[in-house]
């Protein structure tokens, strides 16, 4: 058994045959859960949570076992939808082989959702206070929300090498669109709960805020859109660090507006 796990773990998702795919959603649900629960077991320990936030941790890590069992169960069927092997990748030692595709990271990302978004819910609370933590807990899954809808515009089309080839890399897009979501957009919904509980500010400014915020995470997990704008191939790797000096600012976008709103600026 011991044995069969280790393969499993050390085998890619497109390889296992379909009479083991059951057997090898379990082991990569066991192993996300792992990695989860060490990362939440660091938070419980530095910040000495109390038993409600470590069960609101804890949650989070059982949901994403439980998902990373049924997209990873569901390889057949996930991949009569979106292209989940792509075979050019010129890096490492087997060239051009079949690996998995930027349309498989991004489920894989989609996986990591439910406890990602309680860890920041537990810190909300740790840090801030109910409003905050709620705003989180509706910000944070949206980038993987919206790069899951638009995973086509993940779909490999060149070959990735170490000359600079990296297409459009899921992992790149997701940072900045978390960025934006766990502050722009949380900031916004922020106004908006504070506005429907206390009042004091314009519900069709902070709706505009919202909206404004929203599109700009659109923007940052559509780097199809952005390429098509921008002056430069956005697939290589100087098309992307040319493109960070726009993302910066348009993330920053968020947090002055935020400012604003508090009257710092």
């Amino acid at each position: 058994m011991k044995d069969d796990f280790i393969r499993l773990v050390k085998t890619q998702w497109i390889e296992v045959e379909n009479n083991e795919l059951k057997n090898y959603a379990l082991v990569q649900a066991i192993m996300f859960a792992m990695i989860f629960l060490c990362i939440s077991g660091g938070i419980v320990l530095f910040l000495r949570l109390d038993l409600l936030k470590v069960f609101y941790l804890f949650g989070g890590v059982f949901l994403t076992a439980c998902m990373a069992f049924l997209i990873f169960s569901k390889r057949e069927w996930f991949d009569e939808r979106y292209d989940l092997t792509y075979n050019g990748y010129e890096v490492g030692y087997r060239d051009f082989e079949d690996r998995l595709s930027y349309e498989a990271v991004v489920l894989m990302l989609l996986v990591a959702m439910p406890a990602l978004t309680s860890m920041f819910f537990v810190c909300g609370l740790y840090f801030g206070n109910t409003i905050v933590a709620v705003s989180e807990l509706i910000a944070i899954p949206i980038p993987f929300i919206l790069m899951f809808l638009r995973i086509k515009a993940y779909k490999n089309k060149i070959v990735i090498n170490l000359k600079g080839q990296i297409d459009f890399f899921p992992i790149l897009y997701l940072n900045f669109g978390l960025f934006n979501a766990m502050a722009g957009i949380a900031f916004s919904i922020r106004t908006i709960l504070v506005n429907l509980i206390y009042g004091g500010y314009s519900l069709m400014s902070c709706l505009l805020y919202f909206i404004l915020v929203l599109l700009i995470e659109l923007f940052l997990v559509s780097p199809d859109v952005a390429d098509k704008i921008f002056p430069w191939n956005l697939r290589t790797v100087n098309g992307y660090l040319k493109s960070v000096f726009i993302y910066v600012p348009l993330v920053s976008v968020g947090y002055g507006i935020f400012l604003v709103f508090e009257g710092v600026i």
